[in-house]
């Protein structure tokens, strides 16, 4: 009964609802990111992974004018300038970074695919549970770390060949290392947030992401090439699509950092998003019934049966750690 109490009180909390929203908007986001990797790439553009993370990284600006509208009273009276330099130095880098996790998340997307990908975000929780334990000495207990184990095996799972038993380390690795940047992010987006206020720290991780685009296009030349060849001749199905893309990414990221700020502590909020495996196989499968080859293909007796055995366990190891 006390677990059930405990699960009743967890869904109960605002958090909770902004969490798995943003789960929702996630899942939703990475299979029209693998939609456009897919046509881009079959429209001779070449790899369009420069193009997006361009366009992603410069969303910041959504999220400064998001800012503004909802907080303009704030924003007059001055207070998200305010901040004491520290704090704003620190929502910067943790902007930028945002800006820079896509990179590898969609190198693996535009490889294997989201269904394939996406599930390993699973170790976002995972990351922030050691990032809480070594920076924000956060207690931890062994349910904790069996919780932990059971994540990372339903991902692992969930991305193995079933009949080579073996994973795609480059993809493991490429959505490790997406998973760790935004664990840190959400992290010290919380002790950031509490310090200062919400919306200033939003604001202000804006700056960051849109700076590091800029950074990005200037540095990287295969990525501005591609940006700037699109903007020559944009096709107005995919503008569209971005456009709604970027619009349903914005309102993710913000429910995310609205459920880290109001959560007891960061590795609750963000071990909330292992939910969101649950929306890829619904969306997935949805798909697949409804004409998609290749999502169909993810769904067949033995294929589906380790999917499904897949997420249940990251469901336990989800609700376990966030008890």
């Amino acid at each position: 009964m006390d677990v059930i109490s405990s699960l009743w009180a967890l869904i109960r909390e605002p958090f909770f609802t902004y969490s798995v929203t943003a789960s929702f908007g996630n899942a939703t986001v990475e299979y029209i990111d693998e939609h456009l990797l897919d046509d881009m790439r079959d429209a001779n553009h070449g790899s369009p992974v420069g193009l997006l993370t361009l366009v992603s990284g410069f969303f910041g600006g959504i999220m400064i004018s998001l800012a503004i509208l909802v907080y303009a009273s704030t924003f007059d009276s001055m207070a998200m300038l305010a901040v004491t330099e520290s704090l704003r130095n620190q929502a910067i880098v943790a902007g930028a970074l945002e800006a820079l996790w896509i990179i590898p998340y969609l190198h693996a997307t535009n490889r294997v695919g989201a269904l394939k990908a996406a599930p390993l975000f699973q170790a976002i929780p995972i990351f922030s549970f050691f990032f809480g334990y070594f920076f924000f000495k956060e207690v931890f207990e062994l349910t904790h770390i069996i919780a932990c184990a059971v994540i990372i095996a339903g991902g692992l799972l969930l991305n193995m060949n079933k009949e080579t038993f073996k994973i795609d380390i480059k993809t493991m690795w490429q959505m490790l290392l997406a998973s760790a940047t935004i664990a840190f992010v959400y992290s010290f987006f919380n002790e950031i947030a509490k310090e200062s206020n919400f919306m200033a720290t939003l604001f202000w991780m804006g700056i960051g992401m849109t700076g590091m685009s800029v950074v990005i296009w200037i540095v990287r030349k295969p990525y501005r090439q591609e940006f700037n060849a699109f903007l020559q001749s944009p096709r107005k199905k995919i503008v569209a699509l971005q456009l709604a893309n970027e619009g349903i990414n914005a309102l993710s990221v913000a429910a995310a950092a609205y459920a880290v700020w109001r959560a007891p502590n960061p590795m609750v909020a963000t071990a909330l998003n292992a939910f969101h495996p649950v929306f890829l196989l619904i969306i997935g499968w949805v798909m697949g019934k409804n004409g998609s080859a290749k999502h169909s293909d993810a769904f067949e007796s033995g294929e589906g049966i380790k999917t499904g055995i897949s997420i249940l366990l990251i469901v336990i190891g989800t609700s376990l750690l966030a008890l």
